[in-house]
């Protein structure tokens, strides 16, 4: 009788050990999880309306804001309208497309020290994905948004031949021609849109780390906090 309740007393050493030994481990990776979880949350909350405040004049390349001021050449107000329309419906189209493009980033991102990481700061998988494939990232969004601003770089073109044609027409009145302006918009849209996303992707991770839960959901709030108040 005393071998066998020695025999289950060494077992459950034995079990216990096992258990303690791989327990950091296991919350280590639980950690890991939940920070590529929160990053992954904050680009599908980020809103297809994200750039809808922007106007002509936040997304005219610096050259081609003069086409503000061309009321005088005809059908100028109207394409400029139209080409703000079909912008921020491809911006739209492209924010919904993201979370998608951004998932095989988000599962390759390299976080040897999740611990670490997390006490950072409430923006630090956003930032470290911006780190390890910030160019990358941008290249395919480019491409991707390139695709949804066919029909405005359309409408564009059309501007740019009108504005060239009023612009020879009065140097032949002997006046001075027209400043140039450019001639493809998409690295300046591009440029406004991967940095207002990037800035509203942090923003997002922010509000799920840092937003309140219900005590016992099993919450990402809750796993952060449990090891932010060690």
């Amino acid at each position: 009788m005393k071998r066998y309740i020695v025999l289950v007393i060494l077992i459950v050493l034995l079990v216990g050990c096992k258990s303690t030994s791989t327990k950091p481990e296991d919350k280590t990776q639980k950690l890991r999880s939940a920070l590529l979880t929160a990053v992954t949350e904050a680009s599908q909350a980020v809103p297809a309306t994200l750039h809808e405040a922007l106007t002509n004049k936040d997304l005219l390349p610096p050259s081609s804001q003069i086409l503000l001021e061309q009321n005088q050449i005809p059908g100028m107000e109207k394409y400029l309208a139209l080409w703000h329309q079909q912008v921020l419906l491809a911006f739209r189209k492209t924010t919904i497309q993201v979370p998608d493009l951004l998932k095989p980033y988000i599962d390759r991102l390299q976080i040897d020290d999740p611990v670490s990481v997390l006490h950072s700061s409430d923006t630090s998988i956003s930032k470290l994905l911006n780190q390890q494939f910030g160019i990358e990232i941008s290249q395919a969004v480019q491409e991707l948004l390139a695709k949804e601003l066919e029909e405005s770089q359309n409408t564009y073109a059309i501007m740019y031949d009108r504005y060239g044609i009023w612009s020879q027409g009065i140097t032949l009145l002997g006046k001075a021609p027209l400043p140039q302006i450019a001639k493809d918009p998409t690295s300046q849209l591009t440029t406004i849109f991967v940095a207002t996303y990037v800035k509203q992707l942090s923003q997002e991770e922010s509000n799920i780390r840092t937003t309140p839960t219900l005590q016992g959901t099993g919450s990402l709030y809750e796993t952060f906090q449990q090891e932010l108040i060690k």
